[in-house]
């Protein structure tokens, strides 16, 4: 793509319309497990009519942005929880657990081969989100546990999500439909959930909302569990700081970001009763802690995480883009 034009999209995003130039891929067979690690040109994926994930829907998938700081550099932040939460949701739907060094590296490939992509002065909700993927690829259309997959990321500069900006969103409150169920999916991150909350969506906008607040019941009444594209907090005029449990909802990592920082803003912690057990106090402390100010990942210039565990096959006017992630 033109620089020019590049620039352009950079300065207005609008959410989902324009990929970045590369993505990252690799796949999984149950003989030879993960390979085929690269980075590459954008382009379209080839599927078989009878592929698994088109019939069944086995797919998951995250998203995470970079940001460009003040002194030039290119930060993510607390990616590995990221990678987890991937692994979790690969686990639930039946599809292989990707490596946490295969899912950090892929990242860092991906953003070094499209540096250019990241706003060289941080704009708000203009940095590219990066959306790492995994589908069942089977040629097979009878329902089994899948002997091949797909994993790519793909990025895209973010503009606002709702047409209100960043102002604020309205929520209407639903008593038809439910996000989750104990023992369901609804703390993976797959497309079915998504798929499935377009009804309720539809719901939403006929009453002049921009989202859905969903109850763990229907009917009118019940707990608060999560808004279709975020976890829900509300804060008391006495300091509490009130969430719904996991257990049938996604394990947000901006969640765990707030609850982690709650108390430095003069906040209390009140998660609710839970319809599973919630492990946010239980988790393993995140590799790069959640602070003020810092513990961010950053991509340096040396090679920063595993980013040589995929290697660039991307071209630029005839030579290698100088982003390129050094080879193994």
């Amino acid at each position: 793509m033109p620089d020019s034009a590049r620039a352009e999209i950079v300065a207005s995003p609008v959410f989902g319309r324009h990929l970045t130039d590369h993505m990252a891929s690799a796949t999984w067979t149950v003989r030879k497990g993960w390979r085929d690690r690269k980075v590459g040109p954008l382009e379209p994926f080839t599927l078989h009519p009878g592929t698994a994930v088109l019939h069944y829907g086995q797919e998951i998938f995250e998203g995470l942005k970079a940001y460009r700081h003040a002194d030039g550099g290119v930060f993510l932040f607390r990616p590995e929880v990221n990678a987890r939460r991937f692994a979790h949701s690969a686990r639930r739907m039946a599809l292989p657990p990707l490596p946490e060094e295969d899912f950090l590296a892929s990242i860092e490939a991906l953003v070094r081969a499209d540096e250019q992509w990241v706003p060289l002065r941080r704009r708000r909700r203009q940095e590219p989100l990066l959306t790492p993927f995994m589908f069942a690829a089977d040629e097979f259309t009878a329902l089994r546990v899948p002997e091949r997959a797909v994993y790519s990321v793909i990025a895209w500069p973010a503009g606002p999500l709702f047409p209100s900006g960043h102002n604020g969103v309205t929520l209407w409150i639903s008593s038809r439909y439910t996000r989750s169920a104990p023992g369901g999916t609804g703390d993976a991150k797959c497309g079915g959930n998504y798929a499935a909350s377009m009804a309720a969506q539809i719901e939403a906008t006929e009453h002049g909302c921009d989202q859905v607040l969903y109850l763990d019941r229907t009917g009118g009444e019940g707990n608060l569990e999560e808004a279709g594209t975020m976890n829900v907090f509300l804060v008391t005029g006495d300091g509490l700081l009130v969430t719904p449990a996991l257990g049938a909802i996604l394990d947000g990592v901006t969640r765990d970001a707030v609850l982690s920082l709650a108390a430095e803003f003069g906040l209390t912690r009140s998660v609710g009763a839970s319809r599973q057990a919630d492990d946010g106090a239980a988790r393993a402390p995140s590799k790069h802690p959640v602070r003020s100010g810092g513990g961010p990942l950053r991509l340096d210039a040396a090679g920063g995480v595993s980013a040589r565990r995929f290697s660039s096959e991307s071209k630029r006017r005839g030579r290698s883009n100088s982003t390129t992630v050094p080879q193994p």
